[in-house]
Order: structure tokens, then sequence, then C-alpha cells
């Protein structure tokens, strides 16, 4: 199997595609155990848009670029990540990118989100700084705050949020 063609979700495995249950797999993070990697902090902070936890990702959000609230659109359900590439980001480095895409449905419509994330450590937590690049449908991270949902409904990334922080 291609490391880009994961495993499909059920109703106990972990959104993140590893093929473990979410409880030893993400759920552990998102209950505060660090990410080893940069890759392992990526598919936790998929994960955590696949199943709500809003709290985790302003958490593992770099403070240089986090908003200050986030709401996630509950029309949205993620279906599948596929991790395309991983360049460092390993337990020694200091910075790392992951290149992804992310599969899910709204309203019966299917769309994909592909992003080059940055990823950066503070002390022995990684944290999401942003997106290098960002493919359509999604349009460009907005930095006065977002709601995730489908372009045509939004101004920026999908993630809603009125104020961000200084």
């Amino acid at each position: 199997m291609c490391p880009c063609e994961n495993v499909r979700m059920d109703g106990l495995a972990c959104p993140c595609g590893l093929g473990d249950d979410y409880e030893s797999c993400c759920g552990r993070l998102h209950a505060g155990a660090p990410a080893p990697t940069a890759e392992s902090l990526m598919r936790s902070r998929y994960s955590a848009f696949a199943v709500g936890d809003a709290g985790y990702l302003l958490r593992t959000w770099h403070p240089s670029g986090r908003p200050r609230t986030l709401s996630l659109d509950p029309a949205l359900q993620w279906t599948r990540l596929a991790v395309l590439e991983t360049r460092d980001g390993g337990l020694f480095d200091a910075t790392g990118t992951v290149q992804f895409r992310a599969m899910y449905v709204r309203q019966g419509q299917h769309g994909v989100l592909a992003e080059t994330s940055r990823f950066v450590r503070q002390g022995k937590h990684w944290t999401y700084l942003g997106p290098i690049d960002r493919r359509a449908p999604f349009p460009a991270y907005n930095p006065e705050g977002a709601m995730l949902g489908p372009p045509q409904e939004t101004a920026n990334n999908g993630l809603r949020s009125p104020n961000r922080s200084a």
C-alpha cells in the first residue's frame, strides 16, 4: 500500500487514517499528549476537524497565526485523509512540512482540501504555522479569521473566527 493510500475510516477507527482506534491514536493527542512529529500533529489536527474539537485546533496553532476563537461548520463531514509527502518534522527537527489531501462531503457535494502545511516545534510541542500553499476548492486563508465551509459560502479557508489574537 502506498503511504498516501490511507485506510478508510469506520465508526471506531481514528479519522487520521492510520488504522488504529481513535482513543489510542489521535484521541490521546487531543487529550493532551504531545505529537512526536509534524506529521502526527497534522494527522491529529485533521482528526480534530473530523470530531469537532476546535479547542485542540486552537491549542496546536502557532500563536503568530492563531485565531482568537474558532467554530467548525457542522455540515462538513471529513471522510478521508491522504498524506502525500512529509519533509523534516521528525523527532530531532525544529521545522517540517506535510503535504496532504483531505476529502469531505457537505450537503451531498464532495470536495478536497489540498495543502502543504508548515509546522514548527516550540519546546517539546509541534505547532501549526499555516499553509505554504493551498489549492482549490478552498480559498486562501483570511488572517481576520474564518469558517470551515466551502468557498462559495466563505471568503476564507473555512474556519469561522470573528477575531484574531494580536
